[in-house]
């Protein structure tokens, strides 16, 4: 069951995103709100079934957002012996299930071109419009990844790895991290986003989730809402 902790969190951000609410007419603002309450309802059902939302605690909170999680597996048992001994009919063997292809990079996080201009300001340099559609954003990534120093490469397998639009979205996660300080190497976090999507080890959601709360966070200073 949740812990006292949890609530507390929960409650504190949704003051602060209430706040942000208050006077407030920019659509792309509250299509940025919108997104970030429906993660807090993610939340909210993975602290009751903690089976289905394991994944979206951090292992290791001081280490790398896209670091993989570190999962138990569970023993496999065999029935034929006990069949056998009972003398039950024998299952008919099966072919072995496919192999699953890598999941949605950005792991159903809501990611909007909103939310990007948000947490990557560099963006709205090289778009043209106040609310730029998805195809704006991936022109915009290609220059912004050039201003980070991402190799062209490196930005042509994310896109063909994750899709153009989760590529754009990639790159603006570590633009956030780039400018809080938390980046030395833009392109190799990059190429290590790729290495660990190949293997379904990628939590991207995870930073774009605390990027989204620290812009919460810093625009909700100014209204007077604070954590206790």
């Amino acid at each position: 069951m949740p812990g006292v902790a949890d609530w507390n969190d929960l409650a504190c951000r949704a003051r602060q995103l209430a706040a942000q609410t208050r006077g407030q007419r920019d659509p792309d603002v509250l299509q940025m709100l919108r997104d970030q309450l429906r993660v807090m309802q993610d939340e909210v059902r993975a602290l009751f079934e903690p089976d289905q939302g394991a994944g979206m605690a951090e292992s290791d909170p001081s280490g790398s957002p896209e670091r993989p999680l570190n999962t138990p597996t569970t023993e496999s048992i065999n029935p034929k012996p006990f069949a056998q001994a009972h003398g039950e009919a024998q299952p008919k063997p099966h072919a072995p299930n496919p192999v699953a292809m890598p999941a949605d990079p950005l792991c159903g996080f809501p990611a909007s071109p909103a939310l990007v201009m948000m947490i990557a300001p560099q963006f709205r340099d090289f778009t043209t419009s106040s609310r730029p559609t998805r195809a704006d954003i991936v022109s915009a990534a290609w220059h912004v990844r050039e201003h980070l120093g991402i190799s062209q490469d490196a930005w042509g397998e994310a896109c063909y790895a994750f899709g153009r639009w989760e590529a754009a979205v990639a790159v603006a996660a570590i633009t956030g991290r780039y400018n809080a300080g938390e980046v030395r190497s833009p392109g190799g976090l990059l190429r290590q986003m790729i290495k660990l999507y190949s293997k379904n080890e990628l939590r991207l959601d995870r930073t774009l989730r605390r990027l989204a709360a620290r812009f919460v966070g810093q625009q909700t200073q100014t209204a007077g809402v604070t954590c206790s």
